[in-house]
């Protein structure tokens, strides 16, 4: 359990994640144009941001 001002590392360590892994998540877009990983990337990046 942690305190409601820890829990900001939550959202932070996934979106560190998902930035980290952007070129993998685009590879596991085959049915799409390949665009995944960047696309989720930007929204982390504009999430973080906000905070």
């Amino acid at each position: 359990m942690f305190k409601n001002s820890e829990a900001i590392s939550v959202p932070l360590n996934i979106i560190a994640k998902i930035e980290s892994q952007a070129d993998y998540l685009g590879d596991l877009d085959e049915l799409g144009d390949g665009d995944h990983g960047v696309n989720m990337s930007k929204g982390m990046h504009l999430a973080q941001k906000g905070n």
